[in-house]
């Protein structure tokens, strides 16, 4: 049993702030994902579907326990992320189906789940593969029935911390054994249908004092583009990946996004909640009013917005009612930077899609392209004229003419960030850069 630490921890706004333990993090989760499944179910299955879980959570087979909770797990990250699910029976006659089939309501895409987890206990530590058992999880999931295009969960149960640098750690070892399983077969030679892999590890269930720290990374199984850090060769071919696999996007950013339970049943976070400077939030949707092109005060609706630490301000892109945008900046109070801090990628609200702080002109353009996505061509073909021939520009359709748009403002805005900074210097005057 982890034992509580008992290190003072600080208070804000009256509140007390303290990282959980393993222990902690593991049991409320568990708590909150049952929870989820109950609230999501139809009322006549709710109360039966937890039961069996936690049924199976009370057998004394080890390996039965660790896939009855990682199913949890996955049944809830799919539920947060905005999918409704239908549980699958797990034998049909002679076939063995997936945990669930998954729909994505805004496209109706849909998808067959497995989730696999393993047993760490007794796992040789100097072999990788042996470790992790990526590749011989991912088999077994795949050799089951499916309807559907596949996701494949895979638990590695490891006590691993990850950093920045994936060499010589466990998303490279199991990199290379999904890649290493693309050229087999099965027994009837046919060949395993295509699927995207998600490895997560829960590193406190084997550190229970440890500093919590839950991973998570997609791989796709014969998805070529659906990989970290697969090269891309401009801004417009990263949109038409991001289109590609949406849905897949939308629950990896929730499985980011949502990874904290809880602390207000509105959802509200507590330090703003009970802030006692109760200044209205920058919420995508809601109308601020902001300072015109000349200085004039009108009202504009919040389409997006970006924080730069740095400045304690956010910049946001506002539409006023005759249809134009401005890019206008609001200080942030303590409060807010702590917040935004946690979760940046919701801090503007959940119908915000800028997944992160901007820290490259890929951040900045994914910014812009929310904002930019949907402008006229006419508009946008007078925008770029200056830096692109005409020629070029006629054989573009409306979606480069708008990638192409924000990725040359992009360059120029990332620019500015870094001329600020101490010893920075601007070079380079046009979007066409």
């Amino acid at each position: 049993m982890a034992q509580a630490d008992v290190t003072p921890v600080p208070i804000i706004n009256g509140l007390r702030h303290g990282d959980m333990t393993g222990a902690m993090k593991a049991f409320m989760q568990l708590a909150y994902n049952l929870y989820l499944i109950a609230h999501n179910s139809p009322p006549d299955d709710a109360f039966d579907r937890v039961r069996g879980y936690i049924a199976r959570l009370k057998q004394r087979h080890f390996g039965n326990f660790l896939g009855a909770l990682y199913e949890t797990y996955a049944a809830a990250a799919f539920l947060k992320a905005g999918f409704n699910i239908q549980y699958e029976e797990e034998h049909k006659g002679e076939r063995r189906y997936t945990e669930f089939v998954a729909v994505y309501p805004q496209t109706g895409r849909t998808f067959s789940v497995e989730a696999k987890a393993r047993d760490s206990s007794g796992a040789p530590q100097d072999d990788e593969v042996k470790r992790l058992r990526v590749k011989s999880k991912l088999i077994s999931a795949l050799n089951k029935y499916s309807e559907h295009e596949r996701i494949v969960m895979i638990e590695l149960n490891v006590p691993d911390e990850v950093g920045e640098d994936f060499a010589n750690q466990w998303p490279a070892a199991a990199m290379d054994q999904i890649r290493s399983a693309e050229g087999l077969t099965k027994n009837d030679g046919q060949e395993f249908d295509p699927a995207y892999v998600i490895v997560t590890n829960h590193n406190y269930h084997s550190r229970l004092d440890a500093r919590v720290q839950t991973q998570a990374l997609g791989f796709g199984y014969k998805i070529p583009d659906f990989a970290p850090a697969v090269p891309i060769s401009s801004f417009y071919e990263y949109v038409c990946s991001q289109e590609r696999h949406l849905e897949i996007d939308a629950l990896m950013n929730s499985l980011k996004d949502h990874s904290h339970i809880p602390a207000t049943f509105d959802g509200e976070q507590p330090e703003l909640a009970f802030d006692p400077d109760q200044r209205p939030r920058l919420k995508v949707g809601e109308i601020y009013e902001i300072p015109s092109v000349d200085g004039d005060p009108v009202a504009g609706l919040l389409e997006s917005g970006t924080v730069i630490e740095s400045q304690q301000l956010a910049y946001c892109v506002h539409r006023l009612e005759n249809g134009t945008r401005i890019l206008a900046t609001h200080p942030l109070s303590d409060s807010e930077m702590i917040v935004w801090r946690r979760n940046p990628s919701i801090f503007f609200g959940e119908e915000d899609r800028i997944k992160k702080p901007a820290e490259s002109p890929l951040d900045f353009a994914i910014f812009l392209y929310e904002s930019y996505k949907n402008t006229d061509r006419t508009k946008l073909e007078e925008w770029l004229s200056p830096w692109v021939p005409a020629a070029a520009l006629a054989e573009m359709d409306q979606k480069q003419l708008a990638a192409r748009y924000c990725e040359g403002m992009a360059m120029q805005m990332w620019k500015t960030t870094q001329a600020n900074k101490p010893g920075g210097k601007v070079s380079g005057d046009s979007a066409g850069d």
